[in-house]
């Protein structure tokens, strides 16, 4: 019996190594070098020599590459060859999400990489499915899922001592932290990725930091350093043959010839390198030098040609099923028409950006709470029927807080909600410009609840490790304070704008005050590891107390949100014989010229994200200007990017 079982197996092996290819992969045929090399080697050394040939091709002959890379997934998991089943479904994984720009069926090999992996205890292919998933999210702009993984990733390999899982982790935390735009740590990500390669030996991971690093210094304006670096990199990608980096080099070159107005230039590389793409049919590199080529088209103010390469981004990348790449598309397509000389801005675009932004942040969310349960339902084939039950001890009172704590939110919301409709029926006769505030700030209002209650109805699941569902607590309870803020600094403004708010000065304590300040701030403070202190010279200020509170509340927690983990807040205070002044500085990102100039603009704009994404509507500031100015005080910025800010509220003494 067991001859006759061993004969079948290898019959459809030999013969699935000639009809894969011609069932699944449009007539691609195996060379007869592939299946005569596989007659002379055992079964285990034919997924293997599979596998190797697979990741060899990736860029050469992708269809044979993705032809091979299935059939060694089919036999080893006909095999029952788990280990290297996770293995070829993570490098076919790479090859599809790399060289096809398929994203969704990336994904699918990797998670079920993950999974054998996990039942196996295969912790490098764990490794490897960590990164490449990071990989994954990072594509599709999930920042908090791709650091997640990549943090997952290293954790492996630097148990491992594995030097090359270890720099591809780097790249990947590089690369989360350049999309935070925080420049030091993504450079410093990349050197490190660098400086392992004594040991791994991998031309690809020099040049993926080479371009990381150029990205880095084109970001920051350093322009001809960034150009140094795009440079050898393509010198390195032309003298081993991969085409495709080649091609995406050339873009990123292109890009920087284009900030230059070098638009001749740039146009040429941006050419050679859709030659490149289209030979690849690589759609996702294609989406970059339509939106370059329209860019560069814009200052050459040929109108008609840019319009149809950001109609062909838009096409390719809502074939991809991208979201952040639509939400690129018509971030380049505002800045298009914002580069077109005498051109005024079509009043669609507005709207089609929010909407944008709004599909990714869903997407986002969709994702987290997948992956999420993913991985709930896999840790729990992985536990013991006891451990189950301690688990669901502690998770019942867990439910029984959140379930609390949910119920109070609704009932806040049901408050703020009656005052929210009163002044909806008033906008609804109100400027264009409220119109637009409404616009801005309804995801906001809108996307944390429904977090909130997908959180729950995990927690409620009772499938969540003790460690993760601390992390639940500690995400709801800023997501629940953010609202709140939100919520709070929108009545603030509707009350100014009703011209109900009242001014009762008086003199007050400033460390008091703060003190108080403090501890509102508490949970935020904590969860991004900012510091606090003051250096009070002035103890006392005349004002109305609660408005003054506002004021501060709102620089303060402004100050946290665009410093990095580590930074420290510090507030002054000096008087001199007319006023006091209370300061708040920090060490943040800052803010360039173009950017103060836009602060109390009669139009609303979308704040820019905090360090850790943190998302706002621009009120809280302008909160701050009106009700300083109720005592006629003044409200003044010093800032510069990099380096941080500081805001002075000058206060009269009487």
């Amino acid at each position: 019996m067991h001859q006759i079982e061993t004969t079948i197996i290898r019959l459809a092996f030999r013969l699935s190594l000639f009809l894969l290819p011609l069932a699944g992969m449009g007539g691609v045929q195996l060379p007869d070098s592939i299946p005569a090399r596989l007659q002379h080697m055992g079964n285990r050394e034919k997924v293997n020599y599979l596998i190797d040939i697979s990741w060899q091709l990736r860029e050469s002959d992708r269809h044979l590459s993705v032809a091979c890379g299935e059939l060694a997934i089919r036999v080893a998991d006909s095999l029952k060859f788990r280990g290297e089943e996770a293995k070829a479904a993570n490098m076919l994984g790479a090859s599809l999400l790399f060289y096809h720009s398929d994203i969704h069926q990336a994904l699918a090999y990797f998670n079920r990489s993950l999974k054998i992996a996990m039942e196996i205890r295969d912790s490098v292919q764990m490794g490897y499915a960590y990164n490449n998933l990071g990989d994954v999210y990072s594509q599709s702009g999930n920042v908090p899922l791709a650091h997640t993984f990549a943090d997952s990733s290293l954790h492996y390999f630097t148990q491992l001592k594995q030097p090359e899982g270890m720099a591809y982790a780097y790249i990947n935390l590089g690369q989360v932290h350049l999309q935070q735009k925080d420049f030091s740590a993504a450079l410093n990500y990349y050197q490190q990725a660098l400086d392992l390669y004594v040991h791994h030996r991998s031309q690809n991971i020099v040049s993926t930091c080479n371009m990381g690093m150029a990205r880095v210094y084109k970001l920051t304006g350093n322009y001809e350093k960034a150009l140094d670096y795009y440079r050898q990199d393509l010198a390195l990608n032309k003298r081993v043959g991969n085409k495709s980096f080649e091609a995406t080099t050339l873009t990123e070159i292109g890009n920087i010839l284009c900030r230059q107005r070098k638009c001749m230039e740039a146009l040429d590389h941006y050419n050679q390198a859709m030659v490149l793409f289209n030979e690849r049919n690589y759609d996702y590199g294609k989406i970059g030098v339509h939106l370059g080529r329209a860019i560069t088209y814009a200052h050459m103010n040929q109108k008609k040609a840019g319009e149809a390469e950001l109609d062909a981004a838009l096409k390719l990348a809502g074939k991809l099923e991208l979201s952040s790449q639509i939400l690129e598309v018509q971030k380049t397509r505002l800045q298009f028409y914002a580069a077109l000389a005498n051109e005024p801005l079509p009043d669609s675009l507005i709207e089609s950006f929010v909407a944008a932004y709004d599909s990714v942040f869903l997407v986002n969310q969709y994702q987290t709470l997948s992956e999420i349960n993913k991985r709930q339902e896999l840790a729990a084939s992985l536990v013991d029927i006891s451990d189950k039950y301690i688990l669901k001890k502690r998770q019942s009172v867990y439910a029984l807080i959140l379930s609390l704590l949910f119920l109070g939110v609704l009932v806040l919301l049901f408050l703020k909600f009656r005052s929210h409709a009163r002044l909806t029926r008033k906008l609804e006769v109100a400027s264009a410009g409220k119109d637009r505030l409404l616009s801005i700030i309804s995801h906001d209002l809108r996307n944390p609840f429904v977090a909130i209650i997908q959180y729950l109805e995990l927690l409620r699941a009772d499938m969540l490790p003790e460690q993760e569902r601390k992390a639940f607590i500690d995400q709801l309870e800023a997501l629940t304070s953010n609202t709140y803020a939100l919520l709070e600094n929108l009545l603030n403004f509707s009350d100014f704008r009703r011209s109900e708010v009242r001014f009762k000065p008086a003199v007050f304590e400033l460390p008091g005050l703060l003190g108080q300040i403090r501890s509102n701030l508490d949970a935020q403070l904590a969860i991004k590891n900012v510091g606090l202190e003051t250096e009070l010279k002035a103890m006392k200020a005349f004002g109305d107390v609660k408005l003054i509170e506002i004021v501060l509340r709102n620089l303060i927690s402004n100050a946290v949100k665009y410093s990095n983990p580590g930074d420290v807040v510090m507030v002054r205070s000096a008087e001199c014989s007319a006023e006091v002044t209370i300061e708040v500085a920090d060490s943040g990102t800052g803010m360039s010229r173009e950017v103060l100039d836009t602060l109390f603009s009669e139009e609303f704009q979308i704040s820019k994200p905090g360090t850790m994404r943190e998302s706002g509507t621009g009120i809280g500031l302008k909160i701050c200007r009106e009700f300083i100015a109720i005592h006629r005080g003044k409200l003044t910025i010093d800032s510069e990017p990099g380096k941080g800010s500081i805001f002075r509220v000058h206060l009269p003494k009487q």
